[in-house]
Parts: C-alpha cells; structure tokens; sequence
C-alpha cells in the first residue's frame, strides 16, 4: 500500500561561512603585541606601516598569510608550511558589558586570584603578584591594559580576561576575605602592634578581633 506519511528529506549540511575582508575591521593584537587597524581593504600596524587586504580563493590574504577563521574577537593566520599566527581583538567598552573604561588601571585595583591560584594585588598602577616583584600597568591605544606584555581582552567588575602570544590568563575577585589565604599568618604593623589574621578576622596583641572587610577587591579594616 502507498504510505501516507509524508517523506522527511535528509537535511544537507550547511557550510562553514567563509573569513571575508569585512569581518576583519577594527583593532587588533597579533603575537608580538603590534597594533593592527583595519579599515576597508588597508591595515595600518602601529599607525606607521599600511597594507593592502587581498582576496583570493575566496580568503583574504595578507603579505603571505591567509586568513582561515574569522571570530569577533580572534583571527587565525596560517602561511604557507602551516606556520599559524592570531590576532586578538582589542579590548573595548561595548564587550565588556558597558564596564567604565575599559582601559582604566583603577578599575583593576584591589586584590585578584589568577588562574594559577595566586594572589595579585593592583594599587596605584602597579601590580604585585605573590611569586613576583612589582609591575607596571598601562593603558594601550584601543583600550587594552597591558602587564608584562599580557593584554586584557576582557574587564568586568569581577573578571579580567589577558592574551598574550596566543596564551590566555584570567583574574577573577576574591568573594570574601577568608577566601585571601596568602595573608593568613601572624604579621606586626607600623605601629608594632602584632596581629594574627586567620579566617577573616585580625586578631591584635592586646586589643581585641576586628573583622576584616572587602568589597570591590579592597580589604579594609
């Protein structure tokens, strides 16, 4: 008997979209921290050098490299003998969620966890890891903040996100001051007064347990 059913078609698969010029403007990082500003077929590096964007084979092509993928914040190169390069979108104020500035050092201040588990605290454009010396912060053209080459590709109030060389990090607030174990121990102020900071609190030598407080990645007492 003939089926009434109706017949269901095999779907066939859509194609990858194809990298186009138009997708590549804007700013960008590559590897080596050079600025790439692309406007129509040009891109300009660090505001001196300007290239023209070629199409062929349907990809866009720059002095040898091809553009393989194109996403809103990333770019793949590869040359020819499978070398690969990226470029990483400057950070701006629209993908950080409308976040002030996006290149402002004192949004960044206070005390941060990276993704390594240490502690880094931001003051007065300077930053100070547990396993480092003190490093300067810098405000980039674009809107990046920049730190030992690392650069932001993302703020929000309780996230920094960083890029460098194809390498990604990220910072993420502390949500309590029992969380900031670094500082747990016995410690003796300016004053000469000793204090034991265990659990939140900072117990002083003999004047009593004050709780410690955070907000905004600044512990306050």
């Amino acid at each position: 008997l003939p089926s009434t059913g109706a017949r269901v078609g095999r779907a066939s698969p859509r194609k990858a979209a194809m990298p186009s010029v138009g997708a590549l403007a804007g700013k960008w990082r590559d590897g080596n921290g050079v600025l790439c500003s692309v406007a129509g077929d040009l891109v300009t590096f660090d505001g001196k050098d300007v290239q023209h964007i070629t199409v062929s084979d349907g990809l866009p092509r720059l002095r040898g490299w091809i553009a393989t993928s194109v996403t809103p914040t990333r770019v793949e190169w590869r040359a020819q003998g499978g070398t690969k390069m990226e470029w990483i979108k400057e950070a701006s104020v629209a993908s950080n969620g409308g976040y002030p500035q996006a290149n402002d050092i004192k949004v960044l201040e206070g005390l941060w966890q990276n993704s390594q588990g240490r502690l880094c605290a931001v003051w007065q454009g300077n930053c100070t890891c547990t396993t480092g010396a003190s490093s300067p912060l810098t405000s980039q053209a674009g809107g990046a903040i920049e730190l030992n080459g690392w650069k932001t590709t993302s703020v929000t109030p309780t996230e920094v996100k960083w890029e460098r060389s194809g390498q990604s990090m990220s910072w993420s607030r502390f949500a309590s001051p029992k969380d900031v174990t670094e500082l747990v121990g016995v410690w003796r102020n300016t004053d000469g007064l000793v204090c034991t900071l265990a659990e939140g609190r900072c117990n002083f030598i003999p004047k009593g347990s004050p709780v410690l407080a955070l907000k905004d990645g600044i512990l306050s007492l």
